[in-house]
């Protein structure tokens, strides 16, 4: 009977159709060792259990292939002698991908990110050429394990990158929409596999439910569950959530994520923290204090949208047992330089994107 169902499945995955409704006797569904084994063939080959019933002798799964593409890396010159570590600092950042004050934002991003000690950085809305640009960084060829996406059919529309000081596998783009993809990538730290999971969900304050679809998604992987692969897992990147929001807010949504077991890093460390340095205002959006983001909102109205509202867009979400939240800041909150353009305000000032990062260190919890 397991020869049959795996017949099956591997002439679904070379097939050119997407769906197929896979009868599963009960024999090989209860049993633990062949189950397993059914969901890794659909793991290894990107199908989705969109649904599951009762059948007599056994169980009718509706499956659906996941549009998606695997990536290669390229290995830092460097390599670490030991991924035995006490802390870990991640990085995720909406860099802008426009082309205003291009130079001057690039250069102080690339001096923050060299100086910065980061293990992870994970960012969002690269442009191609932004990317050949890092490719180019001496410290980005030393130290960091970096995809290649030099014949990415998903890049233009995902424009998500990530670089990591350890080693990188399992990585690939996968569409959650027409429009939006996950990055996802493996790391090993002190022997513990970790899925790092990238996302830079819809925009818009009417798109709640958009953001709920992609959410769960993600989320709800059932094979994952099963087969629980992953020690630990860090969900982080631009969420767009309008949380407690005049706008529409997305606490179902953040709900959501917290039931399936992950923790808020940001919300966990600015609440229970007794360190001076918390922030005082949470939005990494912020049209009150980055010009570049008032920027943004005034480019809005100008089409038509109403004024954007400051808000706690990006995130970094754990769930893990071993590793605890040390701390949570944000990165590039500060100007660079006064913007001097004769037709913008002279008080005005240029920041590395309309976004701030946010940086969290990580320690293992002893």
């Amino acid at each position: 009977q397991m020869q049959a169902v795996k017949g099956k499945i591997e002439q679904f995955c070379v097939a050119s159709k997407q769906t197929l409704k896979l009868q599963i006797p009960s024999a090989v569904w209860k049993d633990e060792k062949s189950k397993n084994e059914v969901l890794l063939m659909f793991e290894k080959n990107f199908v989705c259990i969109v649904g599951e019933g009762s059948k007599k002798g056994g169980v009718e799964l509706q499956l659906e292939k996941v549009r998606m593409e695997r990536l290669l890396v390229n290995n830092a010159k460097n390599l670490l002698s030991s991924v035995d570590v006490k802390q870990v600092r991640i990085l995720t950042f909406n860099i802008l991908n426009e082309s205003i004050y291009l130079e001057v934002r690039l250069k102080s991003l690339f001096d923050n990110l060299k100086n910065g000690n980061i293990d992870i950085i994970v960012l969002q809305e690269v442009s191609f050429g932004v990317y050949k640009k890092f490719l180019l960084q001496d410290w980005v060829q030393e130290e960091y394990f970096n995809i290649d996406l030099s014949n990415s059919r998903y890049f233009e529309k995902a424009e998500m990158l990530v670089y990591s000081r350890y080693a990188l596998s399992e990585v690939y783009f996968r569409e959650i929409s027409s429009t939006h993809h996950l990055l996802s990538a493996d790391v090993t730290l002190n022997s513990r596999k970790t899925k790092i999971q990238v996302i830079h969900l819809k925009a818009g304050k009417d798109s709640e439910k958009v953001r709920q679809k992609q959410i769960q998604d993600i989320l709800s992987d059932s094979q994952n569950k099963i087969l629980r692969k992953w020690d630990d897992k860090i969900l982080l990147g631009d969420f767009n959530f309008k949380e407690g929001s005049l706008e529409g807010g997305d606490e179902e949504n953040v709900k959501t994520i917290k039931q399936e077991g992950y923790i808020d890093c940001w919300e966990e460390y600015q609440t229970n923290s007794k360190s001076e340095q918390k922030e005082k205002n949470w939005n990494s959006f912020n049209v009150e204090d980055n010009d570049m983001a008032k920027r943004t909102s005034e480019n809005g109205v100008q089409r038509g949208r109403p004024p954007s509202q400051s808000c706690r867009y990006d995130r970094i979400y754990l769930n893990s047992t071993y590793w605890k939240v040390e701390s949570t800041q944000f990165f590039g909150k500060y100007p660079i330089q006064p913007i001097t353009d004769t037709n913008i305000q002279p008080s005005r000032h240029i920041f590395i994107s309309d976004h701030y990062g946010v940086l969290t260190t990580l320690s293992c919890i002893q």
